[in-house]
């Protein structure tokens, strides 16, 4: 099953292999690297099935984003947390945002993708 993801994740060097994997299991992917970047992308969420999100931003959370985005309004689609802070903090993250799951980093390949096909239903 081919699935849009949206990864938000400020890691320059895994976002874009994030990007290459789900390519690799036959998803279309994007990748956003800021809050900016990833509120923008989903203000409209047309055609993104599911996001990856990383909770540390940078200097912001993504917890934050979410929660922003929808003050704004946003319909979003399902949440992944995709992060490799403690499980706790996982676990909070999630159910403040409901959030359809959790990947704790570091995870495989057939991690993510289970995750995803579990979320998108």
């Amino acid at each position: 099953m081919t699935t849009a993801v949206l990864i938000i994740d400020d890691d320059p060097i895994l976002g874009p292999v994030t990007v290459e994997l789900l390519h690799t299991l036959g998803h279309r992917a994007t990748w956003v690297d800021t809050y900016e970047r990833g509120f923008d992308a989903l203000r409209h969420p047309q055609g993104i099935a599911i996001v990856l999100l990383d909770l540390q931003l940078g200097l912001r959370r993504g917890e934050s984003l979410i929660e922003d985005l929808r003050r704004e309004g946003a319909e979003l689609p399902p949440l992944l947390i995709f992060s490799a802070q403690p499980m706790n903090e996982l676990r909070h993250a999630a159910h403040m945002i409901s959030a359809a799951g959790i990947l704790q980093k570091p995870c495989d390949a057939a991690a993510i993708n289970r995750a995803i096909e579990v979320a998108v239903g």
